[in-house]
């Protein structure tokens, strides 16, 4: 399963982040902060595809704060982050994609 900035279901050229460039992150100590677009509009003349994508700003603040706080490598967090917060957030994704179409 490879992160996706998603633009909407009727394009083609969604931006997907691969395992090598995950990898990458890792090994710099990037830290990943998964999230979903809680808001987008749709784009004029088009039924779908979206702009304007808002994260959820007050969890993605929540997240950065963890991080300053967070005594481990960026391996560490990412690896738990994504076996603990994955199926809430890939949820909250579905249900905010749902009402933002």
């Amino acid at each position: 399963m490879l992160p996706i900035k998603d633009e909407g279901a009727g394009t083609t050229n969604n931006d997907r982040i691969n395992f090598i460039t995950l990898s990458w992150m890792n090994l710099l100590n990037v830290y990943i902060i998964l999230a979903w677009y809680e808001q987008a509009d749709i784009v004029i003349n088009s039924q779908d595809k979206i702009t304007k994508q808002k994260f959820n700003d007050n969890y993605v603040k929540e997240k950065i704060l963890e991080i300053s706080q967070y005594q481990m490598t960026a391996l560490h967090w990412n690896t738990t982050h994504f076996e603990k917060d994955f199926k809430n957030i890939y949820l909250n994704a579905v249900n905010s994609y749902e009402n933002i179409a």
